[in-house]
């Protein structure tokens, strides 16, 4: 079931920004992932263009955020709030955590694997098309607001139909943007196996 509420308050984000200050393979790997353990390490590492620093600063932002949910919750808490609303920061700290963690495999196997190459990013187009129709897809979600809607988009009388067609759409181009990046991916089964006594962080 959707929660109108989350899509009714504040702007949009561009759908034509694919950084959105975390870079545009971190985006990718939010698509990617889903869900959460499909990937290997090797495939999450090639995501992020098996660059070791990169990666390392992801997991500091990771760690960073569910830090910041964590206390978020612990203070609600320390306040009498909502106890639905201490759960949803608990539940955003713990997602933020567990994708530091699949971060921290991706950079022990990258420092196993010290022959993996460099990737140059090049889901540019798949990861746009991403973005657009996930962008149309919350636009459809905010236009089914009114007092005729039903609490699920899908259901709805006046706006059931074009949200159907548009998630649909966004599932089609996410799928495509999967399949591009395991065509790229294959390339990278083949670097030379791990290095016997190398260690991980």
């Amino acid at each position: 079931m959707k929660d109108n509420n989350v899509y009714k308050a504040g702007p949009a984000a561009d759908p034509d920004d694919i950084d959105l200050n975390v870079g545009r393979e971190a985006l990718t790997l939010m698509h990617l992932e889903q869900p959460p353990g499909c990937l290997t390490p090797a495939q999450i590492a090639f995501a992020l263009g098996n660059d070791p620093d990169y990666i390392d600063a992801l997991i500091a932002h990771d760690d960073d955020q569910s830090s910041v949910w964590s206390e978020s919750a612990l203070h609600v808490r320390n306040v009498g709030g909502d106890p639905d609303e201490v759960e949803v920061h608990l539940i955003e700290a713990r997602a933020w955590g567990s994708t530091a963690q699949t971060k921290r495999g991706a950079l022990a196997w990258l420092e196993s694997h010290p022959a993996a190459p460099p990737v140059d990013f090049l889901l540019d187009d798949e990861l746009l098309a991403v973005r657009r129709a996930g962008d149309s897809k919350v636009r459809a979600w905010r236009e089914c607001s009114g007092p005729e809607c039903t609490e699920e988009s899908r259901e709805c009388p006046a706006h059931g139909t074009r949200v159907v067609e548009l998630e649909d759409a966004y599932d089609r181009s996410v799928e495509t943007l999967r399949a591009r990046f395991l065509v790229l991916s294959r390339a990278n089964d083949k670097v030379p196996e791990a290095v016997p006594g190398s260690t991980a962080r």
